[in-house]
């Protein structure tokens, strides 16, 4: 049966498909990272991902195991957030992304340096985000160019024109 990290590992190369950004996203070597999957599918006794030169994506077995992965991995965080809402310490962000991959890294080292965060990543495109952030179901949305309302306040992230969108209201 493979072990917890090994579940962790193939959870988080199966979001990415990229072994390169994976094991950098999870502090190791892609030379780690892929013994692991392998011995996985050794274990298995059939391949988790489809490979080709340059790319690589899940294949059917791998389709079939991620749902219980993510299961896992989404237990193990339900877990790790009740421990911490014990004392209080816990806080949720609802944060809307149009292109998830972008801010995948950002967002682990993010939980990493702030584990007091549960930051909930929603796929909406701006456009969507727009009512959630107005009745208050989402806390933050990021946008790629400027936005071009003036019912939101929005801030710069960096030089590539990436923005904070949220209510006037907001404390940020």
């Amino acid at each position: 049966m493979p072990t917890l990290l090994q579940i962790q590992y193939f959870y988080r190369l199966a979001q990415t498909e990229n072994i390169s950004q994976t094991a950098r996203s999870l502090g190791i070597s892609q030379t780690a990272l892929s013994n692991m999957i392998r011995k996985m599918e050794e274990e298995f006794g059939l391949p988790l991902f489809s490979r080709s030169r340059n790319s690589l994506h899940l294949n059917k077995a791998g389709q079939v195991y991620l749902s219980a992965a993510e299961a896992v991995v989404q237990g193990l965080e339900s877990g790790h957030k009740a421990v911490l809402d014990l004392n209080g310490s816990i806080k949720d962000i609802y944060l809307a992304v149009g292109k998830a991959y972008v801010w995948h890294d950002l967002l682990l080292r993010f939980k990493k340096m702030h584990p007091e965060y549960i930051v909930h990543r929603l796929d909406y495109s701006y456009q969507a985000s727009l009512p959630l952030l107005r009745r208050g179901e989402i806390d933050l949305a990021v946008k790629g160019m400027r936005p071009t309302t003036s019912i939101m306040e929005s801030r710069p992230l960096g030089q590539d024109w990436i923005y904070l969108v949220v209510p006037q209201s907001h404390p940020l």
